[in-house]
């Protein structure tokens, strides 16, 4: 039996019970699977872009696999036992389809990226982000998230062995981005001072800008080597590093889904220096942009091609 076999019987029999509107415009395309590889990986189940409108309604529960909902456009509300939420653009919501939910759109076009998805580990990801907190979370534009999540849409139905681990990849990419955004919200708060997360959210949503540390320095009114020493002590690393690893990763988004030159890309995240933008890339990925470019590519291909 494949792994998603018995997904959409689930899925369309439990918005059947409650539906207000057509259930057509709410169901995604249901992805292909490989049961011999995807075991013990995540994969998807189902996924695609939707627009629900005003006052239309879906609810289900009972289902195997959890949700990620991503609000593009307008506005919906999720309803849940004892609780709702209202979804705005750049809301993600993570579920877990057992539990009850319904869904609304609140304003006239609701536009959403739909994914559901499973796999043996979701489960541990899930109930840590439920300790944290609701599992809602505000992706800004361009964020490690934003992107991960992007990547993860645009991997077609069609499945291959390259395709499956590729998909386990950024699946796992994407729930240690949103597991780290909540340790990162609860976490410094109490203990760093207010400016380690101002700077931090602000390498992550601006990495390509020209900084400075004495500027930074003077920006946050701190001297320069507490600033580093604080850093370092709240987030794991040194400013430097942690700039240098969020260019590295949107650099590698850029590489997967756009042909800019591999001096292009490394200008557009913050490193003109061609030089210094192939080291740093190779030092964090193992591989130089070229050859990582390549071997996307041929991933890509291969899975277009069965």
């Amino acid at each position: 039996m494949q792994v998603t076999e018995l997904f959409p019987s689930q899925l369309e029999e439990a918005i059947k019970k409650n539906p207000h509107g057509n259930i057509a415009d709410f169901l995604p395309d249901i992805h292909d699977s490989l049961p011999e590889i995807q075991e013990n990986l995540f994969y998807i189940c189902a996924g695609g872009r939707r627009t629900l409108h005003q006052m239309e309604q879906y609810s289900f529960s009972d289902i195997e696999g959890y949700l990620l909902l991503y609000t593009h456009a307008g506005r919906g509300i999720m309803e849940v036992s004892g609780d709702s939420r209202n979804l705005e653009e750049g809301d993600m919501l993570l579920w877990d389809c057992a539990d009850f939910i319904q869904l609304r759109a609140l304003s006239e076009e609701w536009k959403v990226d739909i994914l559901f998805f499973n796999g043996n580990a979701v489960i541990t990801y899930y109930e840590e982000i439920c300790k944290i907190s609701f599992p809602l979370f505000h992706i800004p534009a361009n964020s490690l998230p934003d992107c991960h999540f992007t990547e993860v849409m645009a991997l077609g139905p069609v499945i291959t062995p390259h395709h499956a681990f590729l998909t386990n990849k950024l699946l796992t990419d994407l729930l240690t981005d949103l597991i780290s955004m909540l340790h990162m919200s609860t976490d410094i708060p109490q203990a760093a001072p207010a400016y380690i997360e101002e700077l931090r959210t602000l390498f992550i949503n601006s990495c390509e800008a020209d900084y400075s540390m004495d500027e930074l320095a003077m920006r946050f009114n701190v001297n320069r080597y507490r600033m580093t020493r604080e850093f370092s002590q709240f987030v794991g690393m040194t400013p430097v590093k942690f700039l240098n690893n969020t260019r590295i990763e949107k650099a590698r988004a850029l590489i997967e889904s756009t042909d800019l030159s591999i001096g292009a890309v490394g200008a557009a995240v913050g490193i003109p220096n061609t030089t210094h933008f192939i080291n740093l890339f190779k030092e964090k990925l193992g591989v130089t942009p070229q050859v990582y470019r390549e071997g996307y590519r041929s991933f890509r291909q291969i899975s277009k091609n069965y």
